[in-house]
């Protein structure tokens, strides 16, 4: 967040959501799409959607940070999402979720020893908390769905 700030991206990018852009945080982008967060200290973030990015806390013998191939349950459809069904497999990588977010704005999630929201959206925005770029075929859909995405659901 600080080098959107010192590079004055912040006001670019809320600019943009502002008048529709479609906008897809990947992984560390979701969790700067939120509110606030705590990694590398308390910052506030774009404010794109709600909640905050706060560590992933799992008891043993549960390992962190959170690597690999989980499915994901799609609780709320989104024409990103189209073509791909729950169940689908996506690429993991990250000790941070984002949590405290609106119920209405859950597109989808994964269980790691508890439940971890994979994706929200609000307006134009949409964050993903797994890599669509590494996922293989069901990350190929999203990004194609993304690109043919106008910013409305």
């Amino acid at each position: 967040m600080e080098r959107l700030e010192l590079s004055g991206l912040r006001e670019a990018v809320q600019g943009f959501h502002a008048a529709g852009g479609p906008i897809l945080g990947i992984c560390l982008g979701m969790q700067l799409m939120a509110a606030s967060g705590l990694e590398g200290g308390a910052f506030l973030g774009l404010g794109l959607v709600g909640g905050q990015a706060v560590p992933v806390v799992r008891a043993p013998p549960t390992r962190l940070p959170h690597v690999g191939w989980n499915s994901i349950e799609i609780i709320s459809p989104h024409p990103v999402l189209r073509g791909i069904p729950s169940g689908m497999d996506f690429y993991f990588a990250h000790s941070f979720e984002v949590s405290g977010f609106g119920d209405s704005e859950a597109v989808a999630t994964t269980e790691y020893d508890g439940v971890i929201l994979a994706a929200v959206h609000h307006g134009s925005a949409l964050g993903v908390q797994f890599h669509p770029e590494k996922s293989q075929k069901s990350g190929s859909i999203l990004l194609e769905n993304f690109i043919d995405w106008d910013g409305s659901c």
